[in-house]
């Protein structure tokens, strides 16, 4: 056999032994989306079925959101009135919401995709336009006494299903500003969104994960969906390499995490300040009506037994 024959026949036995290793390192590495079986995966198309109706409805939107800034002019002089915006603003809100979901989940498909993540920043500038349309509401509602709220909620079937939310802007009054300061805070919705958004895009699309050692011994590519598998395996070598694997990851990245967190933070303080709370924390519990002691007690109630929460890291990672 001629030489060169020969080398060209190993030459190609080297290269297929070398795609060989390549496929079976695809194989533990983090799937992508074409190579998960479709039973697994969730059906978008419930929602709608392309993105032409997606479209239709981001436009449908808008006309909404044009005439809930339009209702601003007419005064509340009735509860026929009053149900007639309520019911508007709740219908704008719910096909935002929903335009939002989809781009949202669309973009958690594959969070390097530009296409859905420019859909996404679309539907959720779509979201701040009706924060901001909406925003003159409840300052006009508290210009009515809580009186002639209350018996209009009597007097109009209707109108009482907005009972409890009538009661919850009331509870509001000391934090409610005027229709523009409203306005202005609605407005910058899509820059406060910023620090999660940053994160998200960090996670799931840049940060660089490592590579460790499954219950069977196979080398397995880490992913925030797999750490939370290892993280509860009973290997506790496992759970182990699972926890600093991730910590490596995102301790490449610290600097950046910390200044997101940072603007998180400069974020709730602000709105805190801007509304008039005492503290971000009591701002943060205020819509769900609940009073500092309840949070405080939990923290202290953690700081006492600390050797036991010390002790379930311990079993995690041992």
């Amino acid at each position: 056999m001629h030489p060169r024959c020969r080398l060209h026949r190993g030459s190609i036995a080297a290269l297929a032994t070398f795609i060989a290793c390549l496929v079976a390192a695809a194989q533990d590495a983090v799937p992508t989306r074409d190579q998960i079986p479709e039973r697994y995966k969730w059906n978008l198309a419930t929602m709608y079925a392309d993105l032409r109706t997606w479209e239709a409805d981001f436009a449908r939107a808008e006309k909404m959101l044009e005439e809930l800034e339009q209702g601003k002019a007419v005064p509340f002089e009735s509860p026929a009135a009053l149900l007639k915006i309520l019911t508007l603003r709740e219908e704008a809100r719910w096909l935002a919401d929903k335009l939002r979901i989809y781009a949202q989940q669309l973009s958690d498909q594959d969070a390097r995709d530009n296409h859905a993540l420019a859909l996404k920043n679309r539907a959720t500038g779509l979201w701040t336009s009706f924060e901001q349309a909406a925003a003159w509401i409840e300052p006009k509602l508290l210009t009515l006494s809580e009186g002639m709220l209350r018996s209009w909620c009597r007097e109009d079937p209707d109108l009482s299903v907005y009972e409890h939310y009538l009661e919850s802007v009331i509870r509001r009054r000391p934090y409610v500003l005027s229709p523009r300061e409203e306005e202005l805070l609605a407005m910058v919705g899509n820059l406060a969104a910023s620090p999660e958004e940053t994160y998200g895009v960090l996670k799931y699309g840049e940060l660089i994960w490592p590579t460790i050692e499954d219950e069977q011994g196979n080398e397995v590519e880490l992913s925030p969906a797999r750490f939370n598998k290892f993280i509860r395996s009973m290997d506790g070598r496992l759970r182990r390499d699972a926890f600093l694997g991730t910590m490596a990851a995102y301790k490449r990245f610290e600097n950046t995490l910390a200044a997101t967190l940072n603007g998180a933070v400069q974020r709730d303080i602000f709105f805190a300040r801007a509304r008039g709370f005492k503290s971000a924390l009591e701002a943060s519990l205020f819509p769900d009506n609940l009073p500092l002691s309840v949070y405080t007690n939990l923290v202290d109630t953690v700081n006492a037994n600390l050797p036991l929460q010390h002790r379930i890291i311990c079993l995690l990672t041992d």
